[in-house]
């Protein structure tokens, strides 16, 4: 017999050790309540692109180096030169690519993989999101989070973005501003130079970037108020204005080609357009006129988010959840953590959680970091997996009864082995399972 406390009941198991018929009110009080996570992948826009980001994870981690290796395979035919030499070159050759991999060229497909390699890597075994979002280049990423495109697909039009802007004189450039949406299109106006200029992305309350001429944005930029922050954004053109046009034609021709060789699937999470600001539908993720928009229209992340957040508070809860919480992950260097905390804290409901700890997408925007503070991230990455799986794989598909009371024998149908008498007991692992010698049973 077992030395435990815990009595039949508790097991789900009458006396002669038959599964009880509950209700679910039942299992609930006598299993007790889970709290229930779900988790938002968010994928950044350029900006933060550097030479060796993620190098440390890419020399040592299997999955993150894989991924980006399968991106290489995709970008190597349609670069001039193979991604990984631009992105992890020899360190004597670091100060040659470091312009390099600020042309769009590299810019777009470098982002996209280390994006796409993060995601893989904090993506293992049965883990899934339950929405994502992307803001500006990281929006190709989700669509793959998504499982709308495939990896292959989404970064050939990546690639196509990159050539198109490339190939496309700048006439403009882009500014983040210290200001909301309203007072950068309020000082557009009063500079009249609204065709010139616009808002490109809204990316909190209090900060959004414009687009558009040089001359144009000067003038907004003198009916600011006094003091109001600016920052040029590492952006060769003036992404998400009309002066995209040309580019976006370009991508649109792509999709449609790529589209026909292989039809886009439905999502199978949600995910929130900051094109649009609602959640794409599957005739929305099949059209590729959308990425035509994408060029052309402003990102808007806080109303994508907020979409999120109000589909996850109507979203069907399972029966035994008891709190339930959204949190918020971002696949880069912190900067849409940074907006989201902003907007979560403008909600005022607890119900949703900002990430500061992830770990991963901070060290890799780190160009600083040491190989040994990656070595231990990756050691940590790995640990926390095996954790996960070690006891699933260990258990396999067996079913062990745990906690049975001391004053109770085993159930003979506890003590009945499904195998025949020439298994001995023993699992397909060759372990010894089941009944022991004295009558009693095995603890798992």
């Amino acid at each position: 017999m077992l030395e435990t406390t815990m009595p039949w009941a508790q097991l789900g198991l009458a006396a002669d050790g038959a599964i009880l018929e509950e209700t679910d009110d039942e299992k609930r009080q006598r299993l007790g309540g889970i709290d229930a996570v779900a988790v938002v992948f968010m994928f950044p826009p350029l900006g933060w692109q550097h030479v060796n980001m993620g190098r440390g994870l890419y020399e040592l981690d299997e999955t993150f180096q894989g991924a980006m290796q399968e991106c290489a395979a995709v970008c190597d035919r349609l670069l001039p030169q193979p991604l990984l030499e631009v992105l992890y070159p020899d360190p004597r050759d670091e100060a040659l690519y470091a312009e390099a991999l600020q042309r769009p060229t590299y810019t777009f497909p470098a982002l996209f993989a280390v994006e796409y390699a993060l995601f893989k890597l904090l993506t293992f075994d049965c883990c899934s999101p339950f929405a994502v979002v992307g803001h500006s280049v990281g929006e190709f990423v989700a669509s793959v989070a998504a499982g709308v495109l495939d990896m292959p697909t989404a970064l050939a039009l990546v690639c196509e973005r990159g050539r198109a802007m490339e190939a496309t004189p700048s006439v403009g450039c882009m500014m983040a501003i210290k200001a909301s949406a309203e007072e950068a299109e309020a000082a557009i106006r009063s500079a009249g130079v609204a065709e010139k200029a616009t808002v490109a992305a809204i990316n909190g309350p209090s900060s959004c970037v414009v687009s558009g001429d040089n001359r144009a944005l000067s003038a907004a930029f003198a009916a600011l108020p006094e003091g109001t922050k600016i920052t040029r954004v590492k952006a060769t053109h003036a992404d998400h204005s009309p002066l995209m046009s040309p580019i976006a034609s370009a991508v649109s021709a792509s999709a449609a080609a790529l589209y026909a060789a292989k039809k886009p699937a439905a999502p199978t999470c949600l995910w929130a357009s900051t094109v649009t600001g609602t959640l794409l539908t599957a005739a929305d993720a099949a059209d590729p006129e959308y990425w035509s928009r994408h060029a052309l229209c402003r990102v808007d992340f806080p109303a994508a988010l907020r979409t999120v957040m109000e589909a996850y508070t109507q979203s069907e809860r399972n029966t035994f959840e008891v709190s339930h919480r959204l949190s918020l992950v971002e696949l880069g260097e912190g900067m849409l953590e940074r907006f989201a905390a902003d907007i979560v804290s403008v909600a005022g409901d607890r119900t949703y959680d900002v990430e500061q700890t992830s770990l991963l997408p901070r060290k890799v925007a780190g160009a600083a970091e040491s190989a040994a503070s990656w070595e231990t991230t990756a050691r940590e990455v790995e640990e926390r997996r095996e954790n996960v799986m070690k006891p699933v794989r260990a258990a396999r598909l067996q079913r062990f009864l745990l906690g049975l009371p001391s004053s109770a024998s085993c159930p003979s149908s506890a003590m009945s082995s499904p195998r025949s008498a020439s298994s001995e007991g023993r699992s397909d692992s060759g372990e010894r399972t089941g009944a022991r010698a004295d009558g009693g049973c095995n603890p798992a």
